[in-house]
């Protein structure tokens, strides 16, 4: 669970966040820097009241530039602290909530710093909506098109106003309330005043749910169901990564199964029009990563005569999206490892390369004749600025794919939280 320590200091605040009490990663004028849960712990105890701003000089200290917010739009900076693995989205404060006591040993600290330490357990509201709801325009955006996407996004704004965050529902408007935000925002284009209700009438329409219409009073009700949505949103993961894993032809039995719910090897064989052979390999293929799964059906005719058994096989969809979830992990871990061991074996090189574009872009600006700039630019030899470039464009690759991990996580985790007990 991820929780928030906030400093409350006489002259400055030091916002202090970690998951899983292992790395504590804190801000000080928009700049966010690490240290060890053991090291902080060690320096609490050793500080006094008096000693606020020295607690705060030690940490800085000690700090590992990581990340700079100056040009994020949030009220309170948040932060993505990358050795958590998964929930990044979920470490915002935007407002103090439940006080936190004895989640750290209180003998390490003294009673006079206690009387301005304040523990605040932050559950992932706010920053967490943000980012689910950047997953559901983009959605829609795709599903549609940019303007159902701006539509969508209005939707998700007033909703969230009126809802319960930890709803897997959320309350209904009508029709009319729609059209009048539509009419009262500022940044609505000229084809969404024009074209409402056909988008609308796309959103509620479409096999996705981004909008479920639940009655008729006022022109119409809508809702989203959140359940129904990350369902959705989760069954086109699995899909991509069944397609990108084991081809098309398994992409197609993966999905026969799961919209058939029970089905036999000659059934599927026949309804997916795949040969016999490549079926059956496919099907074992899914079946040995968790992507499908068996159910025997025992049938007795008499006591006398031998039981017949039938196997079927399934999708139990929570359980191959845990399994997914996991190999999202690993991926997530793998990336963020392979591009530290790269960043840091070529440290020195690609020190020396931001140095030399640092020193010809202040010439540049100088007006120093291109002759000189090329001589300097020649410091770096052809084989070392080949591999900067190899370097940099592995390191954006892993980033992207971070980037896409965290998202398939979210997707993932969110339709687990709102799956509805059996």
């Amino acid at each position: 669970m991820s929780f928030i320590i906030k400093f409350s200091f006489s002259k400055h605040m030091s916002q202090i966040t970690t998951t899983a009490g292992t790395e504590i990663a804190f801000e000080r004028e928009g700049i966010f820097c690490t240290l060890s849960l053991a090291e902080w712990m060690h320096e609490i105890g050793t500080c006094s009241t008096n000693q606020c701003d020295h607690l705060s000089h030690l940490l800085l200290k000690r700090r590992r530039l990581l990340h700079s917010l100056n040009s994020l739009p949030w009220d309170w900076k948040c932060f993505n602290i990358r050795c958590r693995i998964s929930l990044l989205f979920h470490v915002f404060v935007k407002q103090s909530t439940t006080l936190l006591l004895m989640h750290l040993p209180m003998n390490a600290l003294t009673m006079k710093m206690q009387d301005f330490l304040i523990f605040y357990l932050k559950l992932s509201t706010q920053f967490y909506l943000l980012f689910t709801n950047v997953v559901l325009v983009n959605a829609a955006a795709r599903r549609v098109d940019a303007t159902a996407g701006e539509l969508y996004h209005l939707l998700l704004k007033h909703w969230r106003e009126c809802s319960s965050p930890d709803s897997p529902t959320t309350n209904v408007l009508s029709f009319n309330q729609i059209k009048d935000f539509v009419r009262r925002n500022d940044g609505s284009s000229p084809t969404l005043l024009e074209y409402f209700d056909q988008y609308l009438r796309v959103l509620y329409e479409d096999s996705s749910c981004l909008v479920s219409r639940v009655g008729d009073a006022g022109g119409g009700q809508f809702a989203l169901n959140y359940a129904a949505v990350f369902e959705n949103l989760a069954c086109a993961t699995l899909d991509s990564i069944v397609l990108e894993r084991f081809g098309s032809k398994a992409l197609r039995l993966f999905r026969l199964v799961r919209i058939q719910k029970y089905m036999e090897q000659d059934k599927m064989q026949s309804s997916s029009m795949i040969p016999a052979k490549e079926s059956k390999m496919f099907t074992y293929k899914l079946l040995e990563h968790n992507f499908l799964q068996l159910k025997e059906l025992k049938k007795g005719t008499s006591n006398l005569a031998p039981v017949k058994s039938f196997i079927l096989f399934h999708v139990d969809l929570p359980q191959v999206v845990r399994t997914a979830l996991q190999t999202s992990y690993k991926c997530l871990f793998n990336a963020m490892i392979r591009q530290t061991h790269e960043l840091t074996d070529n440290k020195r090189l690609l020190d020396k390369h931001e140095r030399m574009e640092s020193l010809l872009e202040s010439l540049r600006g100088e007006g120093v004749a291109e002759d000189e700039l090329a001589y300097l630019a020649d410091s770096m030899t052809p084989a070392e600025k080949s591999l900067v470039v190899k370097i940099q464009s592995m390191s954006d690759h892993l980033t992207l794919g971070q980037s896409q991990a965290d998202e398939t996580i979210l997707i993932l985790e969110t339709y687990l939280k709102f799956l509805a007990p059996k």
